[in-house]
Formats: C-alpha cells, sequence, structure tokens
C-alpha cells in the first residue's frame, strides 16, 4: 500500500512539474536565441526586460522602467514591436495571441492583438475573456460550449454598476462582429443569451454571433423540436409566450408572437399550438389571424398569472358581484385546497416510509398542514361554484357553466375525503412515532457499545504503556 501511494504521489509530482518545467526551459531558449533583441530594449527603455510566454505558446516581453518612482512598464512582442505605445499598469495574454492591456494613466482596458491591432480601445473597467479549448470548445461561467474555434467573446465592464456590461463578438483577427448588452449565458448548449436575469433584455443570438431576436425579453425555454418559446411578464404577473422555430423542416414563416398563456409544439401535426389564458384548451396557431390578451378585470389576470389567494381577495373586495367573479374564485380556492392536500399526501406517505424516521414536530416546514384549512377551502370552492351555476344564463358563459357543474363535485368529494386522509395521517404518524422511539433507542445501544470499545483500548494501551515502566 505503501508503495502503491509513493508511485502516485510521484506521478502527479512529475505530471505538475514538466509543464511547468518545459515552459521554463522555452522561455530560457528564447531568451538566449533573443540575447540582442533583449539588450536593445534594455538601452532604448533604460529598463528590465522579462520574457514571457501564454499558453498558447506566445512569446513576449514585459519592460519595466529602472526610473526611480517611475511604474512605467510597456509590453512588447517577440520581434520588439510595442503592442500599444503608451505605458500599461497589466497584461493579460489570451488565447489567439490576443492581450487584456490596462492604461496606466486611466487604469481602462482594451483587447489587443500580438501585433498590436486594436480589437477593443481601452475605455472599460473590467474585461472577462470567453477562452478557448481544443476543438473549439468554450469555458465561459464555468459551462462547456461547443462552439466555432475562431471565435471569442469579451465581456466589457464601463461602470461599476452591472447593468452597463456589454459583450463583443470578434474572430481571431481584429474584426468586432457583434456587440450585445449584459453578459451572454449559455443557453441549451447552442445559442447565447444576451442580457441579463430578471429584466426584460434579454436576446438570443447563435453561436457564430448570428442574432435570432431583439433584446426584449426575460426568458427563453428550449424544446427538443427546435422550437424556442420567449417569454415575457404580462400586465398581471401573467407570463406570457411566443415561439420560434429553428429546425429548418418546421421553420415558421414569421415567429409567433409572445401573447400566448402557454404555447406548444405538436410533434403528430408538425404544428405550434396555443392558448390565450389558462383554462382554455389548445388550438392550432394560425398565422396572420388577430390574437390579442383580453382579460375581464384585474382578477382574471390575476387568475392566469396564478396568484389565487390574490384573486379571492380581489374579488371579495374591489369586484365584488362581477359574475364571472364566482368561477374564478370557485377555480382559486379549488387549487388552493389542492395544494395543500398535496402536502397532506406527502406527509402521509414519509410517514408510512419504514426507511424515514423523520416528524412533523422535527420539520415544521416540510410537514406542516392544517386541514381544517383544506376542508374549508373546498367547501368554499363549491359554494362560489353554486352561485355561478344559480346565476342567469344571460350572464354567465356556458362553457364555464359546464365546467363548474363538473368541479363543484369535484370540490364536494375534496372536502369529504380530507377527513379520511386526517384519520389515516394520524395512524401513519403514530407508527412512526414508535419506530422513532425504537431508533433512538437503537442509536443509544450503539453508542453505548462504541464506548465501550473505546474504553477496553484505552485501559488496553494504558496496561501497555505501564509495563515499560515497571
Amino acid at each position: 500500500m505503501k508503495n502503491t501511494l509513493k508511485l502516485l504521489f510521484a506521478v502527479l509530482f512529475v505530471a505538475m512539474v514538466l509543464p511547468v518545467k518545459a515552459q521554463v526551459n522555452e522561455i530560457k531558449q528564447f531568451a538566449k536565441d533573443n540575447k540582442e533583441l533583449i539588450k536593445q530594449l534594455k538601452k532604448e527603455y533604460k529598463a528590465d526586460v522579462e520574457v514571457r510566454m501564454s499558453n498558447d505558446y506566445v512569446f513576449y516581453f514585459i519592460i519595466k522602467s529602472k526610473e526611480k518612482y517611475s511604474a512605467n512598464k510597456w509590453v512588447a512582442n517577440e520581434t520588439g514591436q510595442l503592442i500599444v505605445n503608451e505605458p500599461i499598469f497589466n497584461v493579460v495574454p489570451v488565447e489567439g495571441g490576443r492581450f487584456l492591456i490596462g492604461d496606466l494613466s486611466s487604469s481602462l482596458w482594451g483587447v489587443y492583438t500580438v501585433d498590436g491591432k486594436e480589437i477593443l480601445p481601452r475605455q472599460f473597467t473590467s474585461i472577462s475573456y470567453g477562452s478557448k479549448f481544443n476543438g473549439g470548445i468554450y469555458q465561459w461561467n464555468n459551462h462547456d460550449l461547443y462552439a466555432p474555434a475562431s471565435q471569442a467573446f469579451f465581456m466589457c465592464v464601463t461602470g461599476k454598476d452591472g447593468d452597463t456590461k456589454t459583450t463583443f463578438y470578434a474572430t481571431d483577427g481584429a474584426t468586432v462582429l457583434g456587440e450585445y448588452p449584459g453578459e451572454l449565458t449559455p443557453a441549451c448548449d447552442k445559442y447565447w443569451m444576451t442580457g441579463n436575469a430578471g429584466r426584460c433584455n434579454r436576446g438570443l443570438i447563435t453561436m457564430d454571433g448570428k442574432r435570432l431576436t431583439a433584446d426584449e425579453y426575460e426568458m427563453f425555454y428550449f424544446y427538443a423540436s427546435g422550437m424556442i418559446t420567449p417569454c415575457i411578464t404580462g400586465q398581471y404577473d401573467n407570463k406570457l409566450y411566443g415561439a420560434i422555430m429553428v429546425n429548418p423542416e418546421y421553420t415558421l414563416e414569421e415567429p409567433v408572437p409572445v401573447l400566448f398563456h402557454k404555447v406548444s409544439w405538436n410533434d403528430n401535426t408538425k404544428r405550434v399550438q396555443v392558448k390565450m389564458h389558462r383554462d382554455d384548451v389548445f388550438a392550432d396557431y394560425q398565422p396572420g389571424q388577430v390574437y390579442s390578451v383580453n382579460f375581464y378585470d384585474r382578477g382574471h389576470g390575476l387568475y392566469d398569472a396564478g396568484n389565487y389567494q390574490e384573486v379571492i381577495t380581489y374579488y371579495e373586495g374591489e369586484g365584488y358581484g362581477h359574475p364571472w367573479g364566482y368561477f374564478l374564485m370557485g377555480q382559486s380556492a379549488l387549487n388552493l385546497a389542492q395544494v395543500e392536500e398535496y402536502k397532506m399526501d406527502r406527509c402521509i406517505s414519509t410517514l408510512k416510509d419504514r426507511n424515514n424516521y423523520y416528524l412533523p414536530i422535527e420539520n415544521p416546514d416540510n410537514y406542516a398542514f392544517n386541514a381544517g384549512t383544506v376542508t374549508e377551502m373546498y367547501l368554499r370552492a363549491g359554494n362560489y361554484f353554486e352561485r355561478y351555476i344559480n346565476l342567469p344564463d344571460s350572464v354567465v358563459d356556458a362553457k364555464w357553466k359546464d365546467q363548474a357543474l363538473s368541479l363543484r363535485g369535484k370540490a364536494v368529494a375534496g372536502s369529504t375525503g380530507v377527513a379520511r386522509k386526517t384519520d389515516e395521517y394520524g395512524r401513519a404518524l403514530s407508527s412512526a412515532s414508535a419506530r422513532n422511539i425504537e431508533r433512538k433507542a437503537e442509536i443509544a445501544r450503539q453508542q453505548a457499545a462504541r464506548q465501550q470499545q473505546v474504553n477496553n483500548i484505552s485501559r488496553s494501551v494504558g496496561k501497555i504503556i505501564g509495563s515499560f515502566f515497571r
């Protein structure tokens, strides 16, 4: 075992040291081969000259002034040509013969090629680089992404506020091919999202910098079919979705506008399907048809957004008496009750699992529920549906009335089912409590046995040590 460990450490040591030693040898050889050039640079700038090499084997010189109190420093390429004429305070070589250079007088950064061509001027507070790996793989925010080997991304900051970030896309040359607000975030291993998370300024570009959308969305969602759905937040905090098809076989002539409560792809018909509101059914999107988002009032919008408690509060107050409000309150109360009942089911299932010993009193956030509240919410839902059903046909939606007739029965059944589940919960809790007591007793026995072993070992060691002093 000892020999194996020694061999392993030796291999690791060699693996770490050899590349460093090889790089040192490369630098020494370059300095030896360019002895006259180095002497000339020292004389011209009255400075010390240091040879450095980037990770992709590009040699360059750091020239440091010898003058007292001078912070002047320059960077030159392997021929002795200054990459920038002005003094610098720092230089960071990156792949492809590019250099991030910080200006001494302004402390601002720019990007230059090894032969001095300006990719980005020195006007940024900081610059981050999307670094290139073999095979065109890029590392960006801890993501490995496949990308054309010639591209490079530079995220630049012009101020302390994160909103001032701008990302530039450039080729191996000195040409900037694209400029995008905010950061670039990897998306689906094929695209970049521009802009900032949580703000409505996100756009989408391909890995080679081609723009797919404007910078006006909050988020994008990706599907295997090749459908991408941009998303924004509507008037009542309700999410609205559209669609872009990037699969050439199914490309839409025009993107689906971002107006819909949900967007789906039907792989059988090869059609995008949409629905305007939460309780609508999906229908094929019809290009050329005029769609608009219409709500009865604020309560309807809150319902589409899934803010169920706010829906009930609205129609019990400001929106009281609106006929559609009873249906929407019924749906909201039913949804709230079902969420709480799911908590009951999860709690009962956990308590019945003989591998678990976690009790509600020990994990209140995970297992707390109020059976009375669930029952009350189901009863309220049934009452709201009943009131909607009894309204004159002239003021109700026929489709909603049919749904209310069905959902009223679901609410009544839910309220009676809670009592049964409450009894089931009590039995499961009692059983789990007994198992928990047994488990704690077993843990105490095991701890006592381990302590006894420790005591026995201590006594044996004491006897051995004592025997040396007799």
